[in-house]
Order: C-alpha cells, then sequence, then structure tokens
C-alpha cells in the first residue's frame, strides 16, 4: 500500500522541522495528515489528489504556528478545496479552540473563560475593561432560571481584562441559523446547548483575539479562520 505524498514528507522534513515553534511533534503531525488523508478516500473529496504544493503549505503553516490537526483536539481542520486553476488542494482552517491556543502561544491572552448567566443570578457589568460582578445563587441551573446570556472573561498578554458579551437573543439567533442550516442536525438542537452557548461566546471575543493575531507578522499570511467548533 503506497502512502500519498511519502516522497514529499521525506525530503521536505528537515527544511520544516528547522522551522517548528517546538509546540507540535512533526512526525505526528505527518502521521494525522496521512490518517486524515485516508480517511477522505471514503469522501467526496480524495486528498490523496491534491496538489503537493498545498501539501508542504499545510505542514509549514502547522510548525510554524506551533498548531496541531489532531482531529481529537479540535484546534484545526483539515479539508479539501480548488485554487485558482481548479487543481485540488489541502486547506488548513482554525477552530475557535486553536485561537484561543494561538492567541495563549503568543502572549495575545494569558486565559479566557466564558459563562453562562441565568436569570437568578446576580450580574452586574461595568464595561469592557472591567471585572464584572457575577453571584451564582445555585449550582442547579433549574433553580437559576433561564439562561440570559454570557460573558468570555479574558486576561490579556499584558495583564487588562477584557470581556465579551452576549445575549440571549443573539444567542437564540445563531441557534436558529444553524439548525436551519444543519436541518436540525447539531448540538444547538440538543442537551448540549448550553455548552454551543459558551462556544459562541468563546466566538465572539475571538473577534478581538483575531485582530491581533493577524497584526502578528508569524501568522499573518498563514492563519485562515473557520467557524467549526
Amino acid at each position: 500500500m503506497t502512502i500519498p505524498f511519502t516522497q514529499l514528507f521525506q525530503q521536505s522534513f528537515p527544511e520544516l522541522n528547522r522551522k517548528n515553534t517546538g509546540f507540535v511533534d512533526l512526525n505526528d503531525e505527518i502521521q494525522h495528515l496521512n490518517q486524515i488523508i485516508w480517511r477522505s478516500k471514503m469522501s467526496g473529496f480524495d486528498l490523496s489528489q491534491a496538489q503537493e504544493y498545498s501539501v508542504h503549505q499545510v505542514l509549514e503553516t502547522i510548525v510554524t504556528l506551533g498548531i496541531s490537526i489532531d482531529p481529537q483536539k479540535k484546534l484545526a481542520f483539515i479539508a479539501g478545496e480548488v485554487d485558482i486553476y481548479n487543481n485540488p488542494v489541502i486547506k488548513m482552517h482554525v477552530g475557535y479552540r486553536g485561537e484561543i491556543a494561538l492567541a495563549t502561544q503568543f502572549n495575545i491572552i494569558k486565559s479566557a473563560s466564558a459563562n453562562l448567566v441565568f436569570e437568578n443570578d446576580e450580574f452586574k457589568s461595568f464595561g469592557a475593561n472591567k471585572e464584572v460582578e457575577h453571584v451564582i445563587t445555585s449550582l442547579s441551573t433549574t433553580l437559576r432560571g433561564q439562561c440570559s446570556g454570557g460573558y468570555c472573561r479574558s486576561v490579556l498578554g499584558n495583564g487588562d481584562i477584557l470581556n465579551a458579551t452576549l445575549s440571549i437573543e443573539e444567542m437564540d439567533a445563531i441557534a436558529v441559523s444553524q439548525i436551519e442550516h444543519t436541518m436540525g442536525n447539531t448540538a444547538w438542537n440538543s442537551v448540549w446547548c448550553n455548552e454551543m452557548r459558551k462556544v459562541a461566546i468563546y466566538r465572539r471575543a475571538a473577534k478581538d483575539w483575531r485582530q491581533r493575531l493577524y497584526a502578528n507578522p508569524a501568522l499573518k499570511h498563514s492563519l485562515n479562520y473557520t467557524d467549526a467548533a
């Protein structure tokens, strides 16, 4: 059984590994890529037919950004696309978890935590750059009442606080859009709805991080964003 792009992997390994920021193991990432390529043979887009230059670019992005394509980590996702000449290519897209990881690695943020607010909580917001007051009156979501929104508290690299908020109306609009787009086949339409609300809050906060990420020369030409969870 021939492994796709074996010669490319062997020839490019020394050069790519010299660019490795140290956050990933290139051998492991090549194995992940191989597995993704083989699984794609069962789909409508066979990644083994992709242009070699796109495979090299993906590996270069992995080591430059220091972000893994391990499917279990859900930091970045591999997709098949076509280039301007209609040739099949491989592209890597960064999800919200990946953006948090990158923002942390490049000291844009020190931490980020998304929290839901319920109608029986005691909650006060004093602006995006001030600490919120959030007192939870019960650990039972039933006793806390209906969800009224949420916020993501981020600690920036310089120690400043940045809060991003999302109202329940905005969350519901996102849920309706996702449910319609997926014909109901989404976690928004399940018992995991509150977890998806937190994902939406992280994505709202990431809009601020994304500006800073794109401003970093090391990331400017490598970062492709996706709404994948």
